[in-house]
């Protein structure tokens, strides 16, 4: 049966504008922002909602926020895309062909391996699908005007789509509000809440809180994962759906998505459960999906865009190789996109320590965290005085298994890999070495080559 996380994102409104929201929540118990958002798991922190929910009103506060239900590992038959990484909005301009709108991308941006870069997918993902031989798709090349020498990458053509659906979109006007959030005056006649509850009623399958958890708050939107119709759905591996002229979204099913990872061409990471419904008690929220209108006149140009690719991969061009100042921004990025895996920056003082040490070319990344894990926790680059202890130890078992070389002495440890191998700094050189046998599993020539593969992907 398919799990759900619910969260709910919320904060507190005040009428006095000095009301001190990260107090409020801190006497509670509850972890917030700076702001004074509050975020529960609703699996567990129900009844520390229900404690917020009295204590504002006892003391004529609000509560406004955002509820989110997310399937999450399960064993649900479709999945839609959701990729964590794509191409930034200056990466990509647009183009017209006679009635075809199409984009140009500078594909070398696509990080190392990776295979789906938003809606698009690349030569390694188009290969393996016809060597699996799936169903559902078609592709359309993607003019690259990068520079750099780069994979190709596709519009994938989704030609079937799902009969009916449930489109959590819609649920951004059924939202209740039942105050301004300036004047705290009330808009609740603005609303059908008969309709609102009996949404959030249906929106509830198969199991949820949704219900219980509207009566507490004052304002609420609400995220709801996506549902098809599983009878309706078409016999391929790949399928779209569409709704009111929302944008199609791309599903596969799970038998083929579980051969693409099996290839090592995709990760979960990049794919939801969509939930497997029926029409029973749902009378509001099954739809019948649309069709793309776009579908002909891209599958008519495809041969056009096949020749631009032919001709571009005569071209020579030279590999990208980005600069410390580039790969220090990715990581600033990256720490913001993932608060939780880097450190605070490293404290002056001891800045000013490793500024004299063997340690000294991790200085740039240390003032971003000092510490932290890379490339979705398989990497882990040490605490300055973590590593100091860790490198003793290194030293010691190098003596007491009598491995020995210049790279192994003179190196110094400052990380681990996930399978428990060395990271070694020897100058501005990065360096894998096996923990069983001391033998170099990986190797990168300078330092930010290193976090530019572990950040950039």
């Amino acid at each position: 049966m398919i799990e759900f996380f619910e969260t709910l994102e919320l904060i507190i409104d005040s009428e006095d504008r000095s009301f001190n929201r990260e107090a409020f929540a801190k006497d509670l118990g509850v972890g917030c922002d700076s702001v004074g958002w509050m975020r529960l798991d609703l699996k567990k922190d129900m009844d520390k909602l229900k404690q917020i929910s009295e204590l504002a009103k006892k003391e004529g506060l609000k509560l406004r926020g955002v509820y989110e239900k997310k399937a999450v590992d399960s064993l649900e038959k479709w999945h839609r895309f959701s990729p964590k990484n794509e191409f930034a909005m200056s990466d990509i301009s647009t183009q017209k062909f006679g009635d075809y709108y199409y984009h140009k991308i500078k594909a070398y941006k696509a990080p190392k391996g990776c295979n789906i870069m938003g809606e698009y997918v690349s030569q390694t993902f188009v290969d393996k699908y016809k060597e699996l031989n799936l169903t559902g798709l078609d592709f359309i090349w993607i003019p690259d005007n990068g520079k750099y020498q780069a994979a190709s990458f596709y519009n994938p053509i989704f030609l079937e789509r799902a009969e009916k659906c449930i489109y959590p979109g819609q649920m951004c006007y059924l939202r209740k509000e039942t105050y301004d959030l300036l004047t705290f005056a009330p808009t609740a006649e603005k609303y059908d809440f008969a309709k609102v509850n009996e949404y959030y009623r249906q929106a509830d399958f198969p199991q949820g809180r949704l219900c219980e958890i509207e009566t507490y708050m004052d304002h609420m939107n609400v995220v709801l994962p996506l549902a098809v119709e599983y009878d309706s759905m078409p016999d391929t591996d790949f399928a779209y759906c569409i709704l009111q002229g929302y944008i199609p979204i791309s599903l596969v099913r799970d038998e083929a998505l579980q051969k693409m990872i099996n290839a090592g061409v995709v990760s979960k990471d990049d794919f939801e459960p969509v939930i497997c419904t029926d029409s029973k008690e749902q009378s509001l929220l099954i739809q019948k999906c649309d069709e793309c209108k776009d579908m002909d006149i891209m599958l008519q140009n495809k041969a056009h865009f096949e020749k631009l690719r032919l001709a571009s991969a005569a071209k020579e061009r030279p590999e990208f190789v980005p600069s410390e100042k580039e790969v220090l921004a990715l990581l600033k990025k990256y720490k913001k996109k993932y608060p939780d895996y880097l450190d605070k920056p490293i404290p002056k003082a001891l800045a000013e320590v490793v500024e004299h040490s063997l340690y000294r070319p991790l200085l740039p990344y240390y003032r971003i965290g000092c510490s932290g894990r890379l490339d979705e926790y398989t990497y882990e680059y040490y605490f300055y005085e973590t590593a100091i202890q860790k490198n003793e130890l290194y030293h010691r078992k190098l003596a007491e298994n009598n491995k020995h070389s210049n790279l192994l002495d003179e190196a110094v440890v400052f990380g681990i890999s996930g399978d428990g191998n060395y990271l070694l700094l020897h100058g501005d050189q990065v360096y894998e070495i096996s923990c069983y046998d001391y033998t170099i599993v990986k190797h990168w020539d300078y330092i930010y080559l290193f976090f530019y593969e572990k950040v950039a992907g």
